[in-house]
């Protein structure tokens, strides 16, 4: 090369070599067809910090770039039977100029000589002859700015990632499921006017009582169980399930959109059933325990499953009606999956209404708490009384308990509801007292969401310290369902009620799945028969046979018995000649405010005994 040869007049400095350059040691491959050059580009890079491979044809470059994977390569444009922009190009082929920056040397200096090189995929060029002294700061220059563009291109990514996907499970969030669906839908309409039109579903996934588990054990073990969930989601989905991978993500079309919600995007359908076969793997796959910190936990999931395009036109619209159709699904029993149905829209304003009217009702004294008398069968001597928490609206009306309760254990307002009702239980109970009256014990309702109320036994302690109410004049029912969940924070709750001198009462057993193992775990004093075995005394047989069942469960384990519901005189001698004296119900009594249970109260203490 005319223009490549050494100039005698810059010869190669004795540089000293760069101490943070030979830190990193920047490996340079450098490919030129003059021996002296390499020479001096070996030297004058050794002795700035960096090592320096030679080869002086592109073949024997190419195969330096593929075995060493250098920082960079310094290519002459004009080799000996060769050319520098071709292997430039082959070079390009499989590094981008991020991944291998390309400095062309070259003595042609017009425009476009300059502009082919570029072109190439060059990332700088020299001219010769070199600057010896220059060309390690050149090089590192180039070096230096390679790196800060791979910080950028890296920060870009990772904030693109952060647009688009959850920080906790790495699942897509909300936005990125927007777009998704935003894509099905145009999708969906070119096919409208076809013969085989598309069929999409969105399925949308809340954890049922995931809020307990928050507020009992922590959020990072709640977090730690969100990220399991998430994984067990992702994992069901068979490869034609998924709507598209994002980034070669086999859970790109999952999305968590809040605290415990996610949502699916499922595309491709032959019919509904698709959907709902989906999301029977997913409660399937969520059914069994997860081990977290030694504790053994068990999440169920409420689905709702929207169809596209028959049930929105849009993404907003579509996570609305998916959104009621999971609702539906919790207010089905939880652990299930509802397809939407536009009659759904009423009861969800319906839930709403309830809701808002309970914050108003809390502020302005619209709930209030009844008593119904536990009365001795034999005598009927009252022997108890059972608070029972009532609301009238002014809006809505007289409002059961079984239709506000599920819906104050989600928004949790139950927790201000079970204040109320002790305050006014264990206050009424004291008044009684006070005023001459026999001392009887009051029973509390507790749900279990109340039960893994980490505060739980602090509320009660401060109302039996504000009452000055004996704690031994307290009886706290909970359901069944504690036995069912398998709970130790529940029966280390229950033990701790113990401790102070609290009755504990079963209610409803029976009526779930609980075994005997179960009872005989938890220390309860008093076994409550359900009404719904009551009632049907002593006509139906299987109830005769259930309820004389669980008398002798009560009375094998030493506890107290007491029928619920009862409303006739054949239920009451059919309870009475199997041993079981202590009822509530119609026949003795309704629940009644303060001032109709007092007089009750004396009325029953002044009748003659018999």
């Amino acid at each position: 090369m005319p223009s490549g040869k050494c100039d005698p007049r810059n010869p190669v400095p004795d540089l000293d070599p760069d101490p943070a350059a030979s830190v990193s040691a920047p490996v340079v491959v450098a490919i030129d067809d003059d021996a002296m050059i390499l020479v001096m580009v070996k030297r004058t890079l050794g002795a700035a910090g960096m090592v320096c491979h030679t080869a002086t044809t592109g073949a024997a470059g190419l195969e330096l770039i593929r075995s060493l994977a250098p920082d960079l390569v310094l290519l002459d444009l004009v080799l000996v039977g060769e050319d520098g922009f071709s292997i430039c190009r082959e070079i390009r082929r499989t590094w981008s100029a991020v991944e291998l920056p390309v400095v062309m040397v070259t003595g042609l200096e017009d425009l476009e000589s300059i502009q082919a090189a570029y072109q190439a995929g060059a990332t700088d060029y020299l001219t010769k002859p070199l600057h010896w002294k220059h060309l390690p700061y050149r090089i590192r220059h180039v070096l230096q700015a390679n790196r800060a563009f791979k910080s950028l291109q890296s920060s870009t990514r990772m904030l693109t990632h952060m647009a688009y996907h959850d920080v906790l499970t790495g699942l897509w969030n909300r936005h990125a499921l927007s777009g998704a669906l935003e894509r099905v839908f145009r999708e969906i309409r070119k096919t409208e006017d076809t013969p085989f039109p598309v069929m999409a579903a969105l399925i949308y996934l809340d954890l049922d009582n995931f809020k307990r588990i928050n507020d009992t054990l922590g959020h990072s073990l709640g977090d730690d169980l969100l990220k399991v969930v998430a994984s067990r989601i992702a994992g069901v989905l068979r490869p034609s399930d998924l709507l598209a991978r994002a980034e070669s993500s086999a859970d790109a079309s999952v999305a968590r959109i809040g605290g415990d919600e996610f949502c699916l995007v499922l595309e491709k359908l032959s019919s509904p059933l698709d959907a709902g076969r989906v999301a029977q793997r997913i409660l399937d796959a969520l059914r069994e325990p997860i081990l977290l910190e030694g504790h053994e936990l068990v999440v169920t999931p409420s689905i709702g499953i929207a169809l596209i395009p028959q049930d929105g036109q849009d993404p907003d619209t579509l996570l609305k009606h998916a959104d009621r159709a999971m609702y539906a699904a919790k207010e089905s029993g939880r652990n299930r999956f509802q397809f939407f149905d536009p009659s759904m829209g009423s009861r969800l304003l319906e839930r709403f209404a309830m809701e808002a009217g309970m914050r108003r009702g809390l502020a302005q004294g619209a709930f209030f708490v009844h008593f119904q008398p536990q009365i001795d069968a034999r005598t009927g001597t009252v022997l108890g009384m059972e608070a029972l928490l009532r609301w009238n609206d002014p809006e809505m009306g007289a409002i059961t308990p079984v239709r506000f309760i599920p819906v104050a254990e989600e928004t949790g307002l139950i927790v201000e509801l079970g204040e109320l009702v002790f305050r006014e239980a264990l206050g009424f109970n004291q008044r009684l007292q006070a005023e001459g009256l026999p001392a009887i014990p009051v029973a509390v309702n507790l749900s279990s969401a109340q039960m893994l109320d980490p505060q739980l036994l602090e509320r009660i302690e401060h109302w039996l310290a504000l009452t000055g109410a004996d704690p031994r004049l307290l009886q706290v029912e909970v359901t069944e369902s504690l036995l069912v969940e398998g709970s130790s924070q529940g029966l280390a709750t229950l033990q701790r009620m113990k401790d102070l001198g609290i009755t504990l009462a079963l209610d409803d057993f029976g009526t779930g799945f609980s075994s005997l193992s179960h009872l005989h775990r938890y220390p309860f004093d008093i076994l409550k028969i359900d009404r719904s075995f009551v009632q049907t005394l002593p006509s139906v047989s299987q109830g005769r046979t259930l309820a004389t069942a669980i008398i002798a469960i009560g009375k094998s384990l030493g506890m107290d018995l007491i029928a619920e519901g009862v409303e006739h005189l054949d239920q009451a001698n059919f309870l009475l000649a199997r041993g079981c004296n202590k009822a509530q119900g119609f026949l003795y009594g309704c629940p009644m405010g303060q001032d109709a249970f007092r007089a009750f109260y004396r009325a029953t203490l002044d009748r003659p005994v018999g």
